[in-house]
Formats: structure tokens, C-alpha cells, sequence
């Protein structure tokens, strides 16, 4: 597949896939490969897009020197409450810019409130920075003046919805979370805010100039795999660098049906394109797979795309630059206006070029139109810049970078090849905790105050050599072997360091830990997690919140109460309700088996559904994407969720007894959240529940064995005076210091439990039905109040542009047909053998049943809906248009009458409501704030000096070990002196040379003199054509 682009890559290249045998010696191996493609840019920065095997969106690196660039990136700040708050409303304002051309009147109003709100979180940013550590009534106060910003600006926004065509929006939304952010939100408790911590480099950048060095801004720790705010590193990249707006990006539409109908086209494309490829006799994806005689098999799956357009070279000149994209030697006229450049050049040839140096863009004439050429210079050599629309081309590569298939077969390896390692990993924790951390505990505390004694020091011993029998990635990973240079991993990574000139830009501090991680406090937070599942979503529309609200009691009501639900609905006028009592109880009956069990099944069902409903676009497109993305994840966990849910069935016989006829939606349901944490346990082991509880569990059975034992283990050293005594005063002290965290501890809980109300609570039973009452008022009176606007929406559906046909694109699906299974599959003849033998059997069933049932519904519901669409597409359009001309005649003669009289109605319980909401949230967070003041005085008082033991800072080191493949990443060329670590890592557990994993150099990748020392030869031109550059 060709690939146009502007401007290509001036390099890019592959790494493979690490992959080890479940049952090999490599058991627990994984590395993924990637594939980068590199762009260089003014000023001396570079840029680097990866597409990386085992994630579903890019990953991006920028390399600058100027901190003030960092400023303005999307990602998060979590080591800062004023600067995480100000990056999610700065979102909305990058994503507003975006939205298409001429904005409405009152999103440019929207657009001024949230960047009002913004520079008054701006002007916090230095007293949050004043604020020490201790300063538990100042964090408050800080907190409470956040949110009191927040909400001005969420008053502002909802006046602006007092219309039945307006909406509170992605505003309303970006505010909602924004202030749940600052309400939850945890300051550090030993280190004050620093401006790095803010992600301000200003103070860094001297230091790093003196270095040579320059600022990497990682994705992957910012933004992680959030598409829309990877979309948003794109746009500020375009504005940062002058890069020509990509279009796809800058469409982006406000209405969220518009949205819901974007992602329908991109997907059915997407689909038919999965389609053509899978139809192919031979794949056009060129993998090799080499597995190695330790179990490691090496994946290396080359693009099978193609990029077309010219190479990002450097030129002496600007004219030489323009004659090698033209291939003809005009001399360029000057400009000083994009006007007066097309008034120069609309009598000159084709070929002809006129320069607008204030701009760093070139206008030139080809076929008879005019193009833009953006460009920089850099060290004498003038290079062409890529577009926006190029950055977005190939960071959307990702996700055709691997097809279905692949995805799938590289999701199921790598989590069956964790396995190995989740226990390894788990036992040698474990180990460490009780060998080292336990031991070294106990030791010191029996030999404390005893001069002549020598302090037991905890370390571990250095690994001096190599064992023969050591032949393990895992090993290496943590921290267990050498690499073949001699060095362990982390001093590899610290003497990379220190030859390296990249600072990584990241928090200086760690984000806050818990407070305690005792079972009552998990248990609370898991029930506090449960519980946001119901909280978030009504908080954030109120509206359809307090919908759900009254659906919950109805579905509850009508299996537990169902003659007082009748006679309620009665009074209220509401008897259509009541013929669905019956069927509720019977979706109750189908779904559990038990009163309780029924009328919980039924409400939280309609909870649910009015809530997807509510929320259609974004659950579906959600939805969508994770299956897509993520096919084996979802599947894995779901199976872990059926076995959890149905082991805890039979392990407590009470709760089979509450399944109904159809239990396996009951298994889900139960194993949920379960299967969910086992898998992420296993992919990403570490201090997490189950090890976090063990340890707990164990380092309290220690004290306790300080303070019982500790005193006759202390006499056999030294004697009954000096020991035995010396013992129970220890013991003694010790016993009051743990009575004492167990007394915070028990109050800290006491607390937590006490906000519950001003929180969750609070929220879903008092706050959601005020602001959901009093918006569907004020939303009724407004739209009530002024009918021209509806009128008008409904004349722009009528004339909405689209297809009126949607018969003439339906083609049948490409993939009918048998084909031929065998194929070599494993290396071993007689394994092999046997999986072409059972594929000789099952296949053809398979492809009978796709070929006669699976493909024909998918074409039967292709066809129904498209046919459906054609006949409702005119009617639609009738029916709209009549009812606009409709309502904007009545409007002519209401709105200026009795609907200021609506309006003004309208107006009113929106202000009275925003000044109760505001009162309220006055006393809730005075109340909150003293809460607080007393767990952090509680904390300090009682475990102060274990609390400094986990805070560090946060060095570069850190973020290599974390994932050591950035090693390879982040370097731009390597030599005999700066190694490759994927390739140091592999000779080092196997004698076999390892694969070759980069794309063969070839004459057209130029590496220009800012980047190395070689001279470039000459390289052929590319003819400018129309699809090449445009305005």
C-alpha cells in the first residue's frame, strides 16, 4: 500500500517482537517491537513517531531545547493539583480551535469562560509552589479555591444552556472532571510543589544549554494511549512549528452525532479494508518469525506500506531545494504577502516560485496552481517541513500497523509467556520482603541501643560473574545477571546516562501514595470504586442521572413493592408505566433467582440503559475501539471473569442459590472487576493488592513478634540487665507505637467513612435530582422561550449534505471462499504434522459455516440497513423542513412576546440554583477541608518517619528501568561505543547472532549534516505533483 505524504520521514526502521516459550528457559520474556519514523525540525529539535506491536495508538517523542514548548504539551501533572487542572481545561481550548470554522456564538463564548477560568488556575500556580508540605490548612485553602474557580465557570457554561439547542457540551464535561480531579485530589506529603513538578523546565533549561543537552517528551508517560489527547499533541506540534494545519484534524466536529457519524464511516472503512487484506491468497504483511534454541522467538513484521512523496532533505539553498522537488532551475521572487506572491506568479511558467521569508514558506507554481512549501534552516542547509496532515498520516499507521490477526496472536503469547513470570516475580518479592526487609527489621531492632553491637546492614551481594547455567531475559530484568559487557542492567542504564544528553521531562516527585493500606481501608476503596461507577456518569448530566435515579426505583419497586409502585404512578398520573411491572419481574426472574437478588438485577439493568442512552456516542465508540484494539485482552478477561464469577458461585453455595435460569450473566457480572485485576496483576506485577495485603499481613505478625519475643531474644544476647529489660522497654515502646497506628489508623477510617456522605452519598441522592430537576426546567423554559433556533435546526437537517442513495455502495464481502489450511506452523515435524491434521479436519466446518451463515447475515444486515437509510433519508428531510418552517412562523410572533417571559424564567432558576449549589458547596467543602486536616495530622502524627521512606526523587533511571527498551528508543544512530540494548541483550543469553531488525539503509533515507558527521550523497529528485504539497 502507497502511503502519500508531503514530505517523507528522512529516516525510520524496525525492531522485532521478544517472545519467550512458556516452557523455555526465556518463560516470561516479553518485548515489543516497534516501528519510528523520524522527522527533524526548527531549531535544532526532532521528532519521532513509534508504532508499537502491542499498542493500539503512537507513541511520540520530541527532542527540544526550549522549555517554554514543554509548557504548552497535553499530559498529565499529576505531581501538581493547579497544573493537572489547568492541562484538562487547556484541552478543551485546543480541541475548540479545532472545531470547524466559524465557530457558533455561543461556543465562542465558551471558548472566553474556559480561558478565563484558565488564567485565574494560572495565578495559583506560584502560591501552590509556596505552599510547604505541612501545610495541611493552606493545601485546603488552595483546593477550595480551585474549585470555587471551577464552578464560577461551570455557572457561566450552564446559563448558556438554557435552550433546548445548546448544551453544556465537552465543556461541561472537561469541568465536571476537572473539579472531581481537585476534590480527590492527594498533596505530597514530604516534598513542596516544584516547578518541575508543574512541568517547568524554565529554571532546568541554563543547566541543560551548558550540557548540550535537550528535553524528551515521552507519550507514553504523558498521555499514555488517549487518542484525543495524542490528536492534540499533534495540533500544538502544527502551531509550535508552523506546520500547515492538517485538515482532519481541524474538521473536528461539535455536535456528537456529527461525531457518531464520523466514527461509523471510519469504521466501516476501516472494516472493508480488513476485509480486502483478508481476502488476500498471500498477505501483503512480510513477517518473519525465528525462533531460537532457547525458546525465544523473534517476530519482525515489516510495513507493507510504502511511503510516497519527497524525502525531508537538506539543500544549500531555497532554490536548490524548490529545483529538487520541481526539477527545474527557476530563479524564486519575493514576497511579502501570500496575495502578492499569486499576483507574481499568475503570468510566470510552471515551475516558477516566490519566497515569503517573514512566513518560512514558498509559493510555488505547479500545472497551473499554487503550492506551499514550508521550510526552515538549520546550520547553512534548508530543509522542507512535513505537514500536519503528515504527522497525523503516520501516527494513525499504528493502527493498520498490524492487522486483526496479528494483534490477536501477539496479545495471547505475550499474556500466556507473563504467567511464568507473574510467579517468579511474586516469589522473588516475597523472598526479598521476608529475607531482607524482615530479617534486617527484626535483627537491628533486637541489637538497637547496644554500642557494642554492629548494626546489621541490609544489602544484597554484588553479582560478580556470570553463572554458566544463566541464560534468562527475566533474570537480566530484574536485576539478577550481567549483561554480555559485564554490567548489570542498572549500570548499564546510569553510565547511559551519563553519556547521554536527554533529560526525560517528568514530575521531580512522585505522585502521592494511599494513606494505609490495611484490608478495612482496600475494602473502602473498592466499595468507593463500585460506587463512582453509579456516581460518575449521573454527576456529570444531571438530567439523565436523575433518569436513572427514578428507572433504579422503578425496576427495584416493581419486583419488591410492585402494588405501592401501582398505586404511586396512579397519583402521578403515570399508568402507561404500569404494564411494564410485569415484564421487569420477569427480566428479574430471568436474570437471578431471589427477591433481592431480582429487584437488584432489574434496577441497576434500567440504570444502565438509560445511562448508555444517554451517553450513546461515546459508549459505543468506546466500545468499539477497545474491541478493535484490544480483541485477546477482552476475551482473556472475560474468560477470567467467568471463571471467577462462577468459582466464587460454587465456593459459597448462598450465592449459586441467587443465580437464575441464566447464571453465566450472573458469572460476568461477579467476576467483573475480578478478572479485570488478576489480568492486569499478571501483565504488570507488582506491589498490588494481593502482594500490598501479604506484606501488610506479615510486617504486622513482625511487630508482634518485636514486642513478645523480642525481649528473650534479646537476653540470649546480652545477658538479663543489659538484655531482657533493655528488651521490654523496647517492647513496651514499640507496644505503644503500635496501639497508637492502630488507634489512626481505626480513626483515619472513622473519617473516611465520614465523608462518604458529603461525597457519593451526597452526590447521587441530593445533588443529582436539585441539578437534574432544576436543568430540565430551565431547559424547557428556555426552549420555550426562543423557538427561531429549533426552527433553524431543523431546516440545516433537512438541507444536511449527504448521500441520497446509500444502495450504490453495497458490494459483497470479499472473503467467500475455501482455502488450503496446510502450512508449516511449528518447527517441529511432528507437532507440526499433528496441527495440520486437526486444521484438515475443523477448517473446512469452519469455512462452511462462514461461507453459508456468518457472511450472508453480515450482508443481510449491510443490505437491510442501508436500504432502511434510503427510505428514512427523504422522509427525514420532509418531515424536518415542514416542522422547521412550522415552528420559525410561530416564532416570528412568539419569541418577541411571551417567550421573554420564559426566558426570563429560565434565567431565574438557573441563577437561584447555581447560588444554592454554590452555598451548599460552601459548607460541604469546609467540612470536607477539616476532615481532611485531622487525617493528615493523624497520619503525620503516627507515621511520619515510615512516610519519608517512601517518597525519592524522581530520577531518569527510573524511567529506563521501567521499561529498558527506551534505551533503544531515544538514540537517533548507534555505534561500536553506544551499543544497541536489544542487541547487547540478546547476545548476551544466547551465542546465536541475533536477527537484524532494522530496515536495510537505503539511498533515499538521507541523514543530513545536523545530525551526523557523514556526507550525503546526491539523491534524485521527485516530480511535484498537486497531491504532493497543497495550500
Amino acid at each position: 500500500m502507497k502511503v502519500p505524504l508531503q514530505v517523507r520521514p528522512l529516516n525510520h526502521g524496525v525492531e522485532s517482537t521478544c517472545i519467550g516459550s512458556i516452557h523455555g528457559a526465556q518463560a516470561g520474556a516479553v518485548i515489543f517491537g516497534y516501528y519510528h519514523m523520524d522527522y527533524c525540525l526548527p531549531g535544532g529539535d526532532y521528532l519521532r513517531i513509534i508504532a508499537n506491536h502491542n499498542k493500539s495508538a503512537s507513541q511520540i517523542l520530541l527532542f527540544t531545547s526550549d522549555p517554554e514548548k514543554l509548557k504548552q504539551l497535553p499530559g498529565k501533572r499529576v505531581s501538581s493539583l493547579v497544573a493537572e487542572c489547568i492541562r484538562q481545561i487547556n484541552g478543551y481550548l485546543i480541541r475548540s480551535d479545532s472545531y470547524t470554522n466559524p465557530r457558533y456564538k455561543h461556543q465562542e463564548k465558551k471558548y472566553y469562560y474556559a480561558r478565563l477560568c484558565l488564567q485565574g488556575l494560572s495565578d495559583l500556580l506560584e502560591e501552590e509552589r509556596k505552599l510547604a508540605s505541612h501545610d495541611w490548612t493552606g493545601q485546603e485553602k488552595l483546593r477550595t479555591k480551585v474549585i470555587s474557580l471551577i464552578e464560577q465557570c461551570r455557572d457561566k457554561n450552564r446559563l448558556l444552556a438554557n435552550s433546548s439547542v445548546v448544551s453544556e457540551g465537552y465543556l461541561g464535561n472537561i469541568l465536571y472532571h476537572t473539579k472531581q480531579t481537585a476534590q480527590y485530589y492527594q498533596f505530597n506529603r514530604v516534598f513542596p510543589v516544584s516547578r518541575i513538578d508543574q512541568l517547568d523546565f524554565t529554571d532546568a533549561s541554563q543547566s541543560a544549554a551548558e550540557r548540550q543537552a535537550c528535553f524528551v517528551w515521552d507519550s507514553d508517560i504523558h498521555v499514555e494511549q488517549d487518542e484525543k489527547e495524542l490528536d492534540d499533541t499533534l495540533r500544538v506540534l502544527c502551531k509550535l512549528y508552523n506546520l500547515k494545519a492538517a485538515p482532519s484534524l481541524n474538521k473536528t466536529p461539535a455536535n456528537r452525532f456529527e461525531r457518531l457519524a464520523a466514527f461509523f464511516y471510519d469504521f466501516y472503512e476501516n472494516s472493508k479494508y480488513l476485509a480486502n487484506h483478508l481476502a488476500k491468497e498471500k498477505l501483503i504483511t512480510e513477517k518473519h518469525i525465528k525462533i531460537r534454541s532457547d525458546g525465544l522467538t523473534l517476530t519482525t513484521i515489516k510495513p507493507y506500506y510504502q511511503f510516497v512523496g519527497p524525502i525531508q532533505q537538506g539543500q544549500s539553498s531555497l532554490q536548490a531545494l524548490i529545483a529538487h522537488f520541481t526539477h527545474l532551475n527557476h530563479p524564486g521572487l519575493l514576497a511579502n504577502s501570500k496575495q502578492h506572491a499569486y499576483d507574481l506568479l499568475t503570468t510566470q511558467a510552471n515551475g516558477s516560485w516566490a519566497d515569503l521569508p517573514h512566513e518560512n514558506r514558498a509559493i510555488i507554481r505547479v500545472k497551473n496552481n499554487m503550492i506551499a512549501l514550508h521550510y526552515f534552516e538549520q546550520d547553512g542547509l534548508f530543509y522542507p517541513l512535513p505537514s500536519g496532515e503528515d504527522l497525523v498520516t503516520l501516527s494513525h499507521l499504528t493502527k493498520k500497523h498490524l492487522f486483526l490477526p496479528e494483534k490477536i496472536n501477539l496479545q495471547v503469547k505475550a499474556f500466556f509467556s507473563r504467567i511464568p513470570l507473574f510467579f517468579k516475580h511474586s516469589l522473588h518479592s516475597l523472598h526479598y520482603f521476608f529475607t531482607q526487609d524482615l530479617y534486617y527489621d527484626f535483627v537491628n531492632h533486637i541489637h538497637k541501643d547496644h554500642q557494642k553491637a554492629k548494626q546489621i546492614k541490609q544489602e544484597t551481594k554484588p553479582i560478580l560473574d556470570k553463572p554458566a547455567f544463566f541464560k534468562s531475559i527475566v533474570e537480566i530484568m530484574i536485576g539478577h545477571g550481567l549483561l554480555k559487557n559485564g554490567q548489570s542492567l542498572d549500570a548499564f542504564i546510569q553510565e547511559h546516562i551519563t553519556k547521554s544528553k536527554h533529560i526525560i521531562v517528568k514530575e521531580e516527585h512522585m505522585p502521592n501514595a494511599i494513606f494505609y493500606t490495611n484490608p478495612l481501608h482496600r475494602l473502602l476503596s473498592v466499595v468507593r470504586h463500585l460506587g463512582m461507577f453509579f456516581v460518575d456518569k449521573s454527576e456529570e448530566n444531571p438530567l439523565i442521572g436523575t433518569l436513572a435515579l427514578l428507572a433504579y426505583i422503578y425496576g427495584g419497586g416493581a419486583i419488591v413493592a410492585p402494588e405501592v409502585l401501582k398505586a404511586v404512578l396512579n397519583k402521578l398520573y403515570l399508568n402507561g408505566l404500569i404494564a411494564g411491572i410485569e415484564p421487569t419481574q420477569k427480566l428479574g426472574q430471568w436474570m437471578s433467582h431471589g427477591t433481592m437478588s431480582e429487584a437488584i438485577s432489574a434496577a441497576v439493568t434500567y440504570w444502565q440503559g438509560i445511562i448508555v442512552a444517554g451517553d450513546l456516542d461515546h459508549f459505543f465508540i468506546n466500545a468499539v475501539n477497545v474491541l478493535r484494539d484490544k480483541p485477546a485482552e477482552v476475551a482473556i478477561i472475560i474468560t477470567l471473569a467467568m471463571g471467577l464469577g462462577y468459582s466464587m458461585c460454587k465456593l459459597i453455595p448462598a450465592l449459586q442459590k441467587e443465580m437464575g435460569p441464566r447464571p453465566e450473566i450472573n458469572y460476568l457480572a461477579l467476576g467483573a472487576k475480578g478478572g479485570a485485576a488478576i489480568y492486569d496483576t499478571i501483565m504488570h506485577p507488582g506491589n498490588d493488592w494481593l502482594l500490598g495485603t501479604i506484606k501488610w499481613l506479615f510486617r504486622g505478625l513482625s511487630t508482634l513478634g518485636k514486642i513478645v519475643l523480642g525481649p528473650a531474644i534479646e537476653a540470649y544476647y546480652y545477658g538479663y540487665k543489659a538484655g531482657f529489660l533493655n528488651g521490654l522497654k523496647k517492647s513496651k515502646n514499640l507496644a505503644m507505637l503500635f496501639l497508637k497506628q492502630i488507634g489512626a489508623a481505626t480513626l483515619d477510617f472513622l473519617l473516611a467513612l465520614a465523608t462518604v456522605p458529603f461525597l457519593e452519598m451526597g452526590a447521587l441522592l441530593i445533588h443529582v435530582p436539585f441539578r437534574g430537576i432544576t436543568n430540565f426546567a430551565s431547559r424547557l423554559l428556555g426552549g420555550l422561550g426562543k423557538l427561531k433556533p429549533i426552527g433553524d435546526h431543523f431546516i440545516n437537517f433537512a438541507k444536511r449534505p449527504g448521500n441520497l442513495n446509500y444502495l450504490t455502495g453495497f458490494r459483497l464481502l470479499p472473503l467467500y471462499g475455501y482455502t488450503n489450511p496446510i502450512g508449516h506452523y511449528h518447527p517441529n515435524k511432528f507437532i507440526n504434522f499433528i496441527m495440520n491434521g486437526f486444521l484438515l479436519l475443523t477448517y473446512p466446518i469452519f469455512q462452511t459455516i462462514k461461507n453459508f451463515l456468518i457472511l450472508p447475515l453480515i450482508e443481510l444486515l449491510s443490505f437491510s440497513t442501508r436500504l432502511l437509510l434510503t427510505i428514512l433519508n427523504p422522509l427525514s428531510r420532509l418531515l424536518a423542513y415542514t416542522l422547521g418552517l412550522a415552528i420559525l412562523a410561530t416564532a416570528f410572533i412568539w419569541d418577541d412576546s411571551v417567550g421573554g417571559v420564559f426566558r426570563l424564567a429560565a434565567k431565574g432558576i438557573t441563577y437561584s440554583s447555581n447560588w444554592l449549589d454554590k452555598q451548599a458547596g460552601h459548607v460541604k467543602q469546609f467540612c470536607l477541608a477539616k476532615i481532611q486536616i485531622c487525617r493528615q495530622y493523624l497520619y503525620h502524627m503516627t507515621f511520619a518517619a515510615e512516610d519519608a521512606k517512601l517518597y525519592h526523587i524522581n530520577e531518569d533511571k527510573n524511567y529506563y528501568l521501567e521499561k529498558p527498551i527506551r534505551l533503544d528508543k531515544l538514540e537517533k544512530t548507534f555505534t561500536a561505543n553506544n551499543p544497541r540494548f536489544l542487541t547487547l541483550l540478546l547476545n548476551t543469553i544466547s551465542t546465536d547472532s541475533p536477527a537484524n531488525t532494522d530496515l536495510p539503509k537505503q539511498k533515499e533515507y538521507h541523514y543530513s549534516p545536523l545530525f551526523t558527521e557523514l556526507k550525503q550523497p546526491k539523491q534524485q529528485g521527485f516530480a511535484l505533483t498537486n497531491s504532493d504539497l497543497t495550500m
